[in-house]
Parts: structure tokens; C-alpha cells; sequence
């Protein structure tokens, strides 16, 4: 397979995960959004097929945990959201003729490089498109494009359609891959509870059940 550049955006830890507010403080949504952003690069950094790892941020800390894990970072102006973030690197990329991207969100943290090994081995020649919808089938939890601006983006609540549409009216029948742990990212308490109940080797889960977070979440439990 050709270079993989691997695009990671992540908006400033302080304003992360507000649809949590209602079960988390600020401190505790930040110290959460920290454990994820490391389980996500930690595995994409160890992946043998990923090539270069970008970090699109505005974040100075986040600058220094993606030096942790040798990310390059692509420093964009002011936070304007992932679609935009995406979009930012793949003009980039495209530009420095890289042939293939792959977009994870930060707050996947139960994937492992067997994950992304399978995402990637469903991907085709370019021009190619593979798509992981969440697990609500709603979003777009990962995205390969080859090349990198083959697409574009429309990240949300409401995406993987639209992409799977958009995909087809440019000639791409999309690879869509359904993946356990790429298909959970945390936005809600529910997800969280979805998370404690898998019981996962990441240091997210291990921090849910060593906190009182984890009598919280179980609390909601139907």
C-alpha cells in the first residue's frame, strides 16, 4: 500500500466534550479528553501501515502531547470544527503529494492497531473512499481517501450518509466498515456507560473504573 498519512484534529482540551457537563465537571471532562488524546495517538503511532502522524490543533498543550508520540503538528488559526480541520489537511497533504489520508477523531479510545489494520485493508486503489460509521450509523468515526482531498467532508451527528452520498455522485462506491471500537466515540454519558461495559485495555477505561465515575455512570444504567 502507498504512504498513509494519519490526520488526528482535536480542539482545545478546555472546550472538549460539553455534552458530558451534566455527569462531568470541567476538570474531569478535560482530565477524560487527555486520556482519550493519548489512547488515540499512542495507537496510531504504533500502527506499522500509518506513515506520518499529523495533529491538526490550535492547543499548545496538545501540541506537547502529540511531540510525545512524534506527530507533526499542522497549527490552524482558531478552532472552526472538524469538517474544516480535515479539509485543512488534506489540502496540505494534497499538496505535498501525499497519496492516501486517514481522519480518526480523538475520542475513540478503545481502538487498537488491529482496528485501523482492518479499516485499511478494506481500502481500494484510488480513487477510494472507506468509511467506519459510528455505532448509531449517524457519523463518520474514520475515514480513508485516496487521494486525500477525494471528498468533501461534512463531519456531525449526521454525516456517514451525506459522505456515502457524496462519495457516489463523484464515481466511488465507499468501503464501509463496521469496527467495534471505531464505531464508539465519546460524546455522551451513554457512551461512556458503553465504554465501562466493554471493559477495554486503554487508560480511558481503566480511568472510569478507578473513579467514582464509574458508580456515576452505572447509576444511569436502565
Amino acid at each position: 500500500m502507498k504512504p498513509i498519512a494519519a490526520v488526528v484534529p482535536i480542539k482545545d482540551i478546555n472546550q472538549a466534550k460539553q455534552r458530558l457537563s451534566g455527569l462531568l465537571s470541567a476538570h474531569e471532562r478535560e482530565t477524560l479528553f487527555r486520556l482519550m488524546i493519548n489512547d488515540v495517538l499512542s495507537t496510531l503511532s504504533s500502527c506499522d501501515e500509518i506513515d506520518v502522524l499529523y495533529v491538526v490543533t490550535k492547543d499548545l498543550e496538545v501540541e506537547l502531547l502529540a511531540q510525545h508520540y512524534h506527530a507533526i503538528v499542522m497549527r490552524e488559526p482558531e478552532n472552526l470544527g472538524q469538517t474544516q480541520a480535515v479539509s485543512f489537511a488534506a489540502q496540505n497533504l494534497t499538496d505535498s503529494s501525499m497519496p492516501t489520508l486517514l481522519t480518526v477523531p480523538a475520542d475513540v479510545p478503545s481502538i487498537k492497531p488491529r482496528d485501523i489494520k482492518a479499516l485499511l485493508a478494506s481500502h481500494q486503489n484510488s480513487p477510494a473512499i472507506t468509511i467506519a460509521p459510528a455505532r448509531d450509523k449517524l457519523g463518520s468515526n474514520a475515514l480513508v481517501c485516496s487521494p486525500p482531498d477525494a471528498l468533501i467532508f461534512q463531519f456531525g451527528d449526521n454525516s456517514f450518509y451525506p459522505h456515502v452520498a457524496r462519495a457516489r455522485s463523484i464515481g466511488i462506491e465507499p468501503q464501509i466498515v463496521e469496527n467495534h471500537a471505531l464505531g464508539l466515540d465519546i460524546d455522551t454519558p451513554e457512551d461512556l456507560l458503553e465504554l465501562a461495559t466493554r471493559k477495554t485495555d486503554c487508560s480511558t477505561y481503566h480511568h472510569l473504573e478507578s473513579s467514582d465515575l464509574w458508580d456515576r455512570l452505572h447509576k444511569i444504567s436502565p
